[in-house]
């Protein structure tokens, strides 16, 4: 876990990142508490100037979908280092079937100095934004 600074730009004041700029992490958890559905799936992650990692969703070791650490490219936005509020962005994935206790996976692969960070996932209705 990485605190955050300011606190406020990550849920729980934490987010997770790979343990080292060299090594794979990989996040799970049990959707127990969800009924068989579709689903819009989104990550919010955070998308440092120092590097490019690369993340990939499984939901029951089926991919539903990789992204990579880019956006300093893509958005004309002044780029910064650190894990902030301006860093912090989202990803996502539409009409992911999911079933009651479905293993959700994360899996990061960090690049240069940036470690892969990621704050939090919603699992939302089709068409709902939080």
């Amino acid at each position: 876990l990485y605190d955050v600074h300011p606190f406020e730009s990550a849920s729980g004041t934490k987010c997770i990142v790979t343990e080292t700029n060299s090594t794979v992490g990989v996040a799970s958890t049990v959707l127990s508490n969800i009924k068989t559905g579709r689903y819009d799936v989104a990550v919010n992650y955070y998308d440092l100037a120092i590097g490019n990692s690369t993340w990939e969703l499984f939901i029951d070791n089926q991919r539903v979908g990789t992204w990579k650490g880019d956006l300093e490219y893509k958005l004309g936005k002044a780029p910064t280092f650190y894990i902030d509020g301006q860093t912090a962005t989202r990803i996502t994935f539409k009409g992911v079937k999911v079933k009651k206790g479905s293993v959700l996976k994360i899996v990061g692969t960090p690049d240069g100095q940036e470690p892969a960070p990621v704050d939090y996932v919603s699992i939302l209705p089709e068409g709902i934004v939080d």
